[in-house]
């Protein structure tokens, strides 16, 4: 036995904590310091040197993949973490000094995590005694000698198995080794024994000759500490049931779960969520519908009709907000607000733009038809929800079309519209059973009925003021959003003919909302300004292609057997004739969108505003012998209930026996899109 001189420092283990230990100490020139490591120098190891050859493979397990890596190397397991770099949270370092340990908050230690990212292992490591550890080196036992400490820093496995070797351990377990006992323990760890796992020869080669491969990237891309909330605070709880009901949005994963979703999220129906901006909100809902997507899960969604107009857009966002956060939310369920075209589509909304500027929304963050495809793939069929997993509540209008309606016609639960009754929402009763409301009555703007639903509860809904964030803020959001749709399809209160009571009463509560809020970052409340911004935007389609002008809002229906479709284009036929170039084609590119669509009849409605005067003008085009006769029934009724007059001096008119074109301007203005297609449908029975 040989005993080495005296160092004041000997570290047993050389692992990641051991070698800053050693490098800190070793800063003062005065101080000895000795690391004792069983393994050898690796820093040549391919393992080491390449990310991606992390993982160990253990001969004991029969060569399978483990999530427990070791390593006895210096470093330790720290050379097996793909090069990643992880440093405590600041919430995790300020619990040590809170815990009485001074030095250790986060501030303290920045200056200390500088100096990790500054450390290289020395590839000349050399061999070194000292008193106070006694090893076994190629079969000769040495004794280390300490002058000041010895510092057991082996790892989580082999720390606890070196104490006990010396004596410091479960009593019962030492006596039976023949150990002599110094300090009893109950802890201990058996060590594993670890080998080398072989390398992919293609992968290795590539990452030699080109680093490139799979063994140039690691596993981890980034990683982060999120502080956990203290769920004992009527804060923490807030953001337990937020974080709950956002991943797993209706029924806990299983019946062992049930009492504590039942506990966290409370059972008094009057409770609602506590609530989130309109942002924070689309992020949990578009989460939730990839988990459902992926796993299976009941979904909730609330959809507007197949134009997508800005109505149909912003009530959808607008119900499934208020329908999730609502006191009458029993089952604390999410709804997702479904906007009911593809993404693409979306830029042809530049009116959605500026509301959703004011609701702090960007476009990317709303939910389209894409987010229901199938992921992966390049198919254009819908994502196969199964439809007993799906509950839909329709805005905008009360019988669900397309190929949603053909899916999931039959799971309607509930609907707010303003359009003619279709009778293909179930009854009041029925809805009123699930849980949801079923409101079709007459008003300007779907928006303005969806705000009165809300109106009731929306006071029990700002119980969410302690959770991070201004809840006044959040209602200035929805405000927005809602005044958006309300004032366009009212012609800012201003349409006789379409402002009705309901939406006077929205606009008066919304404009209080804003107006009794902080003000810091949104300018004084101008209704006027707002409105003329939006409608500047909705009329600018003049870098649009005719096609896009006729589908950006499109309505269609089939009855009979028969299709009809109908455009709603927000500049004159002047426009759309000077677009085109030239009356034929004009013609040409409108017979191509109906021989896409396979319309019997199609129809475009422009609306326009000119030295102040609102004109509205119809173009009814009945294709082949069926839609050439319901064109004929349409044409008297239409020119006597709607005020029909001949347009342009008939120039884009066609009368033959297989199909009839008629274009006229509106003398009677007050009838929309709303009042037109049902006298047409009409005719196709």
């Amino acid at each position: 036995m040989s005993i080495s001189k005296i160092y004041d420092f000997i570290i047993v283990g050389g692992d990641t904590s051991g070698l800053v230990v050693a490098t800190r100490l070793s800063e003062n020139p005065d101080i000895q310091v000795l690391v004792l490591e069983a393994g050898g120098n690796h820093l040549e190891n391919l393992q080491i040197n390449i990310p991606a050859l992390g993982s160990l493979c253990l001969s004991e397990l029969g060569n399978r993949t483990l999530d427990l890596p070791g390593r006895c190397l210096p470093g330790g397991s720290s050379v097996i973490n793909a090069q990643a770099f992880i440093a405590a949270s600041k919430i995790g370092l300020d619990a040590w000094k809170e815990f009485g340990n001074e030095g250790w908050d986060c501030d303290s230690m920045k200056p200390h995590y500088k100096k990790f990212e500054k450390i290289i292992l020395n590839k000349e490591s050399g061999e070194a005694v000292a008193k106070g550890v006694k090893v076994t080196i190629k079969g000769v036992e040495h004794i280390f000698q300490a002058g000041k400490e010895v510092i057991v820093a082996a790892r989580a496995l082999n720390s606890p198995k070196i104490l006990e070797l010396s004596g410091i351990g479960e009593a019962e377990l030492l006596r039976s080794l023949g150990v002599d006992i110094y300090v009893e323990n109950s802890s201990t760890l058996d060590s594993l024994k670890l080998q080398e796992p072989e390398a992919i020869a293609a992968a290795m080669s590539a990452y030699q000759t080109e680093k490139a491969g799979p063994f140039a990237s690691e596993a981890i891309s980034s990683l982060a500490y999120m502080p956990v909330p203290d769920f004992q605070t009527p804060k923490g709880k807030d953001a337990l049931a937020i974080l709950i009901i956002h991943i797993c949005p209706t029924e806990p994963p299983n019946d062992v779960a049930r009492p504590a979703y039942s506990s966290l999220l409370g059972q008094n129906p009057t409770m609602s969520l506590p609530r989130v901006s309109l942002s924070s909100f689309l992020s949990s809902a578009k989460t939730a519908l990839n988990g459902a997507l992926k796993s299976g899960g009941k979904v909730n969604f609330v959809v507007g009709n197949e134009s997508a107009d800005l109505d149909s857009l912003c009530s959808a966002i607008l119900l499934a907000y208020l329908r999730t956060y609502s006191p009458l939310n029993h089952s604390k369920s999410l709804y997702i607000p479904l906007s009911n075209l593809p993404r693409a589509d979306l830029g042809l909304r530049p009116e959605l733009h500026p509301i959703l500027k004011k609701a702090r929304v960007k476009v990317g963050e709303l939910i389209s038809l894409d987010d229901l495809r199938e992921h992966d793939t390049k198919s254009s069929q819908l994502t196969k929800l199964k439809p007993d997993d799906t509950r839909w509540i329709l805005v905008d209008h009360n019988a669900l079309q397309g190929e949603l309606g053909r899916t999931y016609g039959g799971r309607v639960r509930g609907c707010i519209d303003h359009h003619d009754e279709e009778g293909k929402v179930p009854g009041k009763e029925i809805c009123v059973r699930e849980g949801e409301m079923r409101i079709v009555e007459k008003s300007g703007s779907c928006a303005s009925l969806v705000i009165a639903w809300a109106r009731d509860g929306w006071a029990e809904m700002r119980r969410g003021d302690g959770v991070d964030g201004d809840v006044s803020k959040w209602d200035g959001e929805l405000a927005y959003l809602a005044l958006g749709p309300i004032l366009i399809d009212t012609n800012n209160l201003q349409s006789a003919d379409k402002t009705c009571e309901s939406d006077r009463a929205a606009v008066q509560f919304l404009e209080d909302l804003i107006t009794k809020g902080p003000n810091t970052s949104q300018p004084p409340w101008n209704r006027d300004e707002y409105f003329s911004t939006i409608t500047a935007a909705k009329e600018d389609i003049g870098d649009m292609e005719l096609r896009d002008i006729l589908r950006k809002d499109y309505k269609e229906w089939h009855e009979g057997g028969m299709n009809l479709g109908i455009s709603a284009v927000v500049q004159n036929f002047d426009f759309l004739l000077a677009k085109a170039g030239s009356r034929d084609k004009l013609v040409e590119v409108l017979g191509e969108w109906a021989k896409e669509r396979s319309l019997d009849i199609c129809a475009v409605m422009t609306t326009s505003n000119k030295d102040g005067v609102f004109r509205r003008e119809l173009l009814v085009w009945g294709l082949g012998n069926r839609g050439a006769e319901c064109l004929r029934k349409f044409k008297g009724e239409g020119e006597r209930r709607f005020g029909l007059k001949i347009w342009g001096q008939g120039i884009l008119n066609l009368d033959d026996e297989r199909e009839i074109r008629h274009c006229w301007w509106q003398e009677r203005i007050e009838h929309s899109r709303k009042q037109v297609a049902p006298l047409l449908r009409q005719s196709m029975l």
